[in-house]
This record gives C-alpha cells, structure tokens and sequence, in this order.
C-alpha cells in the first residue's frame, strides 16, 4: 500500500454547518479508491471540486463535507484550497525525489 501524503490547513473564513464554523483542515493525495468513484463526475469542473473535497476533512466533523457544501466556501477559502493543493503536489515532489535507503 502506498502511503498517501497530507496536509494541514486552516481556512481564512471557514465552513459553517449546522451553525458550526469549521476552518482546520486536513488535505490528503488522491488515492485509486477516489478515481474509481469519481468515475462518472459529469464534467472536468464538477471532477476537480469532487476530487478536492473528497479528500479534504474538516477537524471537528464527524462526516464527510458534500459537494455542495464545499463549492459553497467562500472565495478566500477557496484560494486557500487551492494553495494547499500546490503544496501538496511540493510535498509529493519533493518525497519522490528522495532516495531511498
């Protein structure tokens, strides 16, 4: 099994569920499992946002966040997201570009 790399963050603004304000978050690499259900995502739009929320938990909720719920974010979120995507695909590099021993 590969070991899926992660990220932490925390978001400028934050998401609100049920009046629960959730900005601590944790990103983690896409895995096979992700791609199979993602499969059939409409789109490349709907795809990439699908892909980035199912692999990014909220500290404190204890459930996954919907589609809907996480295009919802605010945009300062969203860049934030975005930002730590980057950082994760470094993180990726960098780990792969280590020698093993």
């Amino acid at each position: 099994m590969s070991e899926l790399l992660t990220i932490e963050g925390q978001l400028p603004i934050g998401l609100v569920i049920d009046g629960v304000r959730y900005r601590n978050y944790v990103m983690r690499e896409v895995n096979f499992a992700d791609l199979l259900v993602l499969s059939d995502t409409p789109d490349d739009v709907h795809y990439g946002l699908a892909k980035i929320a199912r692999t990014t938990t909220f500290v404190g909720l204890e459930r996954s966040v919907t589609l809907d719920e996480f295009s919802g974010l605010h945009e300062d979120d969203g860049n934030e997201i975005m930002s730590a995507r980057g950082r994760l695909v470094g993180k990726r590099k960098a780990a792969a570009s280590e020698v093993l021993t």
